[in-house]
């Protein structure tokens, strides 16, 4: 069983750049705390010309829904992301992701 969710695991993160670039902001930063939308802008910083067609989410609900998708395989990693639900004055929809030991004031919010 274990072979096989470490597999799972594996093919999900190859397969989607999207998923791997949360991975290395995360590794990077230890924490991020924000809106898809903050989420995206970080990566676009950081990212070098993976944007194939249909590989990156084309704008914050597909990045949402595309992280929702790579959760598990992210927390089988041993990360925490969390959907904060709405939040602040304009209801925007925060997101934790975060590894497993970090500390709060190692925040980075795009």
């Amino acid at each position: 069983l274990r072979s096989t969710q470490e597999q799972a695991v594996t093919f999900v993160t190859e397969s989607s750049p999207f998923i791997q670039a949360v991975i290395d902001l995360v590794e990077d930063c230890h924490l991020f705390t924000g809106t898809m939308k903050q989420l995206l802008h970080e990566l676009d910083k950081r990212r070098v010309n993976i944007k194939a067609r249909g590989a990156w989410p084309s704008g914050p609900v597909a990045a949402g829904h595309a992280l929702r998708r790579g959760a598990s395989a992210l927390r089988a990693m041993g990360m925490e992301v969390e959907h904060l639900g709405p939040s602040g004055r304009k209801r925007d929809r925060l997101w934790r992701i975060a590894e497993p030991s970090s500390e709060p004031n190692r925040d980075h919010a795009g």
